[in-house]
């Protein structure tokens, strides 16, 4: 699945297995095929990825958006 991570600053292109993500609804870890959805980023949370291959990377965000989308998802970073 296809991830596009945009900044203010940079933007990143990474191709994940699935994503955790906290948001104002709660947790939610999203898979290939998951449904179209936007939900709002909880601020200074971690973001976790898992990477082709096993391997997982994660980030602290200080808030932002994930839209989920057919083809893949976008997260915009406040900062």
């Amino acid at each position: 699945m296809n991830v596009k991570i945009i900044a203010p600053d940079s933007r990143k292109l990474m191709t994940v297995e699935w994503i955790d993500a906290h948001t104002l609804e709660g947790s939610l870890v999203i898979m290939p095929g998951h449904a179209p959805v936007l939900l709002q980023l909880t601020e200074n949370k971690t973001i976790a990825f898992g990477l082709m291959g096993g391997a997982v990377k994660s980030m602290v965000i200080t808030g932002g958006l994930l839209r989920v989308e057919r083809d893949g998802v976008i997260i915009i970073l406040d900062a």
